[in-house]
C-alpha cells in the first residue's frame, strides 16, 4: 500500500491539462455495444474504471482497435458471454451493463470487486425485475446472473436522482418491443441522453419524463473531454489556496454536471469560463484566489454535484461562516461512505466538523494543520487529501494513495509539477 505525503506550496501558477470524461467514455464504449456501425471514440480516459468496462467490451467479441488517441469498436453481430464479465470497481460500468444485457438474449454474469460487491445494485436490478426481466442475486449484490431476454417495455417512476440507474433503464428500453417510459427523479446527469439522442437514438425528453422507442444508435463518433469532476479538485485549490492562478484546457461544460461551479461563485469565486459548444459543451476554466462566503446549498442541487461534495465541504471548512449541507445520504454509498471519510479525515487534519445522519455542518474561518488522511481506498478521498495537503500548515499524508488510478492516473503527478 502506497502514501503520499503533499507539503503546501506559497504559490501555484499553472496551465493544466486534465485526464478526460470518465461518465462519458464509459458511455461511448457501452453504446458502441449495441450501434449498428463501427464507433469511434476520441481521447478515452484510460483509467482502471474505463479499462474494465474495455475489457467486458472484448469478451462480448466487440472487436477494438487503438490508433493514437481514438478507439475503433465494431459491434459484435451477436452479443454473448461465457464467461464472467469483470466490472471491477466501476458502479457505471455494472448498472449500465445490467440494464443493456437484460434486454439482450442471453445469458451473462457480471461480478466486481470487493468495494463493488458491497455497492446497492437493487435500484438497477428492481425497475428491470419489476417489467419482466430475469436477474438472479444473493440480495442484490454483485456477483450477479443476468437471463436477458427481449422485455415488453420499461414503465418505471425513479425514486431517486441516479444517472446510473437512469442510463441503465433507457439502455434496457432501447431493445425492448414497445414504447417504454421513464418518470420521477430523472434530473441528474444527461450524458446518456444527449449522446443516445445525437447518434441515432428516439428518445424524447422533457422536464417530467423521458420517452424511449425501440432503436440503435449509428455511427457514433464520439469526442470525450476533460472530466469537470477530475478538474473540480484544482479549480478548489485555485479558489481556496491564497496565491494561485490556474488555467484548466478543454473541461466538460455539461450544465448537469457543473452546479459547483455555480455554487462556488455565488460564495465568491474568482472564475472564468470560456465555453465552446458541442454535444458535450467544453472550454477553459481559469480559477484565481477568492474570499468566499458560505451560501445556502439548496438539496435539489445535491444530485449535480454529488463527486464535489468532499471538495464543497472543505471550501466551507476555509470560507467565512458557517457550512451546512443537506440530504447527502447518497455519499455513503460510493466507493466509501463519504461522510464518514470526511468527518474523520477532517479532524485528523485539525477542521472540526459536525456529522448528522445526511447531513455535514461545518464551522467556517478554519486553517488545515496537517497530518494523516485515509484515502479509504476512494479515489475522490484521496485527491481531496492531496488538495488539503497543498493548503497546509504541516503538509499530509494520504494512505492508500493508488487508488487514485481509478479515474486519476496522474494525479499525485501534477501535484508535484505545481
Amino acid at each position: 500500500m502506497k502514501s503520499e505525503k503533499i507539503l503546501p506550496l506559497k504559490k501555484i501558477k499553472k496551465i493544466i491539462y486534465i485526464p478526460y470524461d470518465k461518465s462519458i467514455t464509459h458511455r461511448g464504449l457501452i453504446f458502441s455495444v449495441i450501434s449498428k456501425n463501427k464507433s469511434v471514440i476520441i481521447n478515452p480516459l484510460k483509467a482502471l474504471d474505463t479499462l474494465s468496462t474495455l475489457k467486458i467490451l472484448t469478451k462480448l467479441d466487440c472487436k477494438i482497435t487503438e490508433k493514437n488517441d481514438y478507439l475503433e469498436i465494431i459491434p459484435p453481430k451477436k452479443i454473448f458471454s461465457l464467461v464472467p464479465l469483470d466490472c471491477g470497481n466501476s458502479g457505471t460500468t455494472a448498472r449500465l451493463m445490467i440494464g443493456m444485457l437484460s434486454s439482450l438474449k442471453g445469458s451473462f454474469q457480471l461480478i466486481g470487486d470487493d468495494s463493488l460487491s458491497k455497492r446497492p445494485m437493487k435500484r438497477i436490478i428492481e425497475p428491470i425485475l419489476k417489467n419482466g426481466g430475469e436477474i438472479i442475486s444473493d440480495d442484490n449484490f454483485l456477483p450477479i446472473i443476468i437471463k436477458g431476454k427481449k422485455i415488453k417495455k420499461i414503465e418505471y417512476d425513479l425514486k431517486i436522482a441516479s444517472a446510473q440507474v437512469k442510463s441503465g433503464l433507457i439502455l434496457c428500453g432501447l431493445n425492448c418491443k414497445e414504447q417504454s417510459i421513464i418518470r420521477g427523479r430523472i434530473d441528474s446527469r444527461d450524458h446518456t441522453e444527449r449522446i443516445l439522442s445525437a447518434f441515432n437514438c428516439d428518445l424524447q425528453i422533457n422536464s417530467k419524463n423521458i420517452i424511449i422507442n425501440p432503436s440503435r444508435p449509428k455511427d457514433i463518433v464520439l469526442k470525450i473531454p476533460g472530466d469537470f469532476s477530475s478538474a473540480s479538485f484544482f479549480i478548489t485549490l485555485g479558489v481556496l489556496h491564497k496565491n494561485a492562478e490556474i488555467i484548466l484546457k478543454n473541461i466538460g461544460l455539461n450544465p448537469s454536471r457543473t452546479g459547483y461551479l455555480n455554487i462556488l461563485k455565488k460564495m465568491g469565486a474568482d472564475i472564468e469560463i470560456n465555453l465552446k459548444d458541442d454535444i458535450e459543451p467544453y472550454g477553459d476554466i481559469k480559477v484565481r484566489s477568492s474570499k468566499l462566503k458560505n451560501v445556502n446549498i439548496p438539496n435539489e442541487i445535491i444530485p449535480n454535484i454529488i463527486d464535489e461534495i468532499p471538495l464543497l465541504s472543505l471550501c466551507g471548512a476555509l470560507s467565512q461562516g458557517e457550512f451546512k449541507i443537506n440530504d447527502i445520504s447518497e455519499l455513503r454509498l460510493k466507493e466509501s461512505d463519504r461522510i464518514r471519510s470526511i468527518t474523520e479525515n477532517f479532524k485528523n487534519i485539525g477542521l472540526k466538523v459536525i456529522e448528522k445522519n445526511e447531513t455535514l455542518i461545518i464551522k467556517g474561518d478554519q486553517k488545515i494543520k496537517g497530518g494523516i488522511f485515509n484515502s479509504f481506498k476512494d479515489h475522490r478521498i484521496a485527491m481531496l487529501g492531496g488538495i488539503c495537503g497543498l493548503l497546509s500548515e504541516e503538509g499530509v499524508e494520504i494512505k492508500d494513495s493508488e487508488c487514485v488510478n481509478i479515474s486519476f492516473p496522474n494525479f499525485f503527478d501534477i501535484i508535484k509539477q505545481l
